[in-house]
């Protein structure tokens, strides 16, 4: 799907892709369109693993804090019982928004 988003001709192109539930609003490898307009307390997921955090590709964390006007995030990590496994500050291209699509899946964390 990348390949054919990367491939859009005109602005009008572009336009009518932007309004695609399929898109919602981000491209596959990252890179944003435009700034997303996520707020404090709400859902991500991890576009790219964090393995020095123990992170992976499609973990769900909560945006703690936003800076810069929505370009850099905190967010936080946790496991299903409530304990932290990390806070990080991501750019837009790190996380996107929580789809109607999203299924959960757990998975163990690594001994420490």
């Amino acid at each position: 799907m990348t390949d054919w988003l990367m491939s859009l001709r005109s602005e009008q192109d572009f336009q009518i892709v932007a309004s695609c539930d399929e898109v919602n609003g981000y491209f596959g490898n990252g890179l944003s369109i435009g700034r997303m307009n996520l707020k404090e307390h709400e859902s991500v997921v991890l576009t790219r693993g964090r393995p020095e955090s123990g992170l992976e590709a499609g973990d769900v964390g909560t945006i703690v804090h936003v800076h810069r006007d929505g370009a850099v995030f905190e967010v936080g990590f946790m496991t299903l019982t409530g304990r932290t496994i990390a806070v990080i500050t991501v750019r837009t291209s790190d996380v996107r928004p929580v789809d109607q699509r999203d299924v959960s899946y757990v998975r163990q964390l690594s001994a420490a």
